[in-house]
């Protein structure tokens, strides 16, 4: 059963012209790390998945039996059934009727329940986050694939959120977002409906390894700063937050208010406002 799964999952890829692992973005050689949703994710999924199948299961069981219950007492109708080249007129009763549509219906179930299971699994697997020593990439969907791409140059901040059901399951969020991100609004991450992130968003759903993720971050945009890459000016005030920017904070105010003290000086000279001394000269 494995391997009937890894020829479809590969398949799927092909067919969807995704590669399995994406392409990694900009760094240099041996930096990347990748990393994946957490084993319980999949398993929440999963048993969503069961939920849904039992639901149709009940359904299906209370449909059929409150129609034949209401048909059993309904006599047979006639149908004109055309053949190649004759027909005949024969009797059907309802009952037969609500016998082939359970049968069609149990087919279009068995079909769909393995079809539904691989789906979830393939977008478990096609979820991928990748991070080198000059930027991230995120990787999410199956039949829309959506890519995302941030340079530490201009990351402005990094939260880890935590909903209730992620709590139980040891799962949490990273959020990266770079300059011109803003706070984007946000769902929970097994909620329906379109998210509120926007392209400067980078989220990095339902990992296990949260504050990992969050430390390697941080860990190359100090890396990236002590190199020198990247415009010192365009720093924003949320990297202060991170503390990559606290002692050059300290020496621009040093700078600061000796270049004050200078100007001060100068005002003395030039409008000749010195004080007078206490010997009276």
């Amino acid at each position: 059963m494995i391997g009937s799964y890894v020829m479809v999952r590969n398949w799927l890829a092909e067919v969807l012209r995704v590669p399995f692992d994406p392409h990694p973005p900009l760094g240099s050689e041996g930096s990347l790390k990748v990393f994946r949703s957490g084993w319980n994710y999949y398993r929440l999924r999963v048993g969503f998945w069961v939920l849904r199948q039992i639901g149709l299961v009940v359904g299906f069981v209370v449909v059929m039996a409150l129609a034949h219950k209401l048909l059993s007492n309904v006599p047979p109708v006639h149908l004109k059934i055309h053949l190649w080249v004759f027909r005949w007129v024969q009797d059907v009763s309802y009952i037969w009727l609500l016998g082939v549509a359970k049968t069609v219906a149990a087919i279009l179930a068995l079909i769909q329940a393995p079809i539904s299971w691989a789906a979830i699994r393939l977008e478990y697997e096609f979820r991928c986050y990748l991070v080198t020593d000059r930027s991230l990439r995120i990787r999410e969907g199956l039949a829309t694939i959506r890519e995302i791409t941030l340079s530490f140059a201009n990351v402005q901040q990094i939260s880890v959120e935590q909903g209730p059901i992620q709590r139980l399951l040891g799962l949490s969020d990273v959020v990266v977002t770079s300059a011109g991100g803003g706070s984007a609004p946000s769902k929970g991450s097994h909620g329906s409906g379109a998210r509120g992130d926007s392209n400067h968003v980078a989220r990095f759903r339902d990992v296990e390894n949260a504050e990992e993720i969050r430390g390697l971050v941080i860990a190359r945009l100090r890396s990236l700063k002590d190199a020198g890459l990247g415009d010192s000016d365009d720093r924003h005030p949320g990297m202060v937050s991170l503390g990559i920017e606290g002692d050059l904070g300290s020496a621009r105010l040093a700078a600061a208010q000796k270049v004050l003290a200078e100007c001060r000086s100068l005002r003395l000279v030039l409008f000749n406002d010195r004080p007078v001394s206490q010997s009276g000269k």
